[in-house]
């Protein structure tokens, strides 16, 4: 039976870290719930066994399979200082002379920060298909 690793939230709001054994995802958040505890995520060990790769092993960090992490407790917004060095770093590109959609493609290869780079992406699909770049920020309006 595989082990989760989770991290969720008790009836205080306060934060509980922990690991269970349950058959699947679905039924690890029954099994937390039933407990009283709200989960904010939930990532299967690998393999049952905690994994030590060599880079996790030396730090003593543990090596997950697979993440779970649910859509509405995840951040929605992006920070005003990443999106403006976004926006300088884009600028500097497109004033070097290179096209938008391979600039947008570079930033976002780049980004570290998940939100941006799958709005980068996203809006780099959009002009990729076709629409304009205002187009694919319009479908964004939250950043």
């Amino acid at each position: 039976m595989p082990s989760f690793a989770f991290v969720a939230l008790d009836a205080q709001g306060q934060q509980v870290s922990d690991f269970l054994d349950a058959a699947n995802q679905s039924e690890a958040i029954n099994a937390l719930r039933s407990r009283g505890l709200f989960p904010t995520s939930l990532r299967e060990e690998a393999r049952g066994i905690l994994s030590t790769g060599s880079k996790a092993g030396a730090k003593g960090e543990k090596t997950w399979k697979s993440t779970f992490k649910i859509p509405f407790l995840e951040r929605k917004t992006i920070k005003g200082k990443t999106l403006m060095i976004f926006t300088r770093q884009l600028a500097t590109l497109i004033d070097a002379g290179l096209p938008l959609l391979r600039g947008l493609t570079v930033l976002g290869k780049q980004e570290p920060d998940p939100l941006l780079k799958k709005t980068i992406t996203q809006i780099s699909d959009a002009v990729q298909g076709g629409g304009t770049f205002s187009e694919g920020l319009a479908g964004h309006p939250r950043i």
